[in-house]
């Protein structure tokens, strides 16, 4: 689990995936990072995820407050994809802090 701080530091690397997982309602009313794949956590659960994922960086998720975040991590580490993490926090407060 990642703080915010620590997000904000290893998000636009080139070696990292971010994965928003918020429906598009959400995204229309808080925004959205640019650089985050969108892949509601619905979908996510039907995916090939060795195949739709960049599996070769390190995939953080984040969600509006955590929890889709975490369970998301939880199913990729059950499915065999170690590199990954998640953001625990609010999404505005992240979208403030990359300011």
């Amino acid at each position: 689990m990642l703080s915010i701080e620590e997000f904000c530091e290893l998000c636009c690397k080139p070696d990292v995936q971010v994965v928003d997982l918020r429906r598009d309602n959400e995204r229309s009313k808080d925004g959205f990072l640019e650089f985050a794949k969108h892949i509601p956590l619905d979908v996510l659960v039907g995916m090939d995820l060795q195949k739709d994922l960049d599996v070769s960086k390190k995939i953080i998720f984040h969600c509006k407050a955590g929890g889709r975040a975490a369970r998301a991590a939880k199913m990729l580490r059950e499915s065999g994809i170690e590199n990954v993490d998640y953001v625990r926090g609010d999404f505005l407060k992240i979208k403030e802090q990359l300011k």
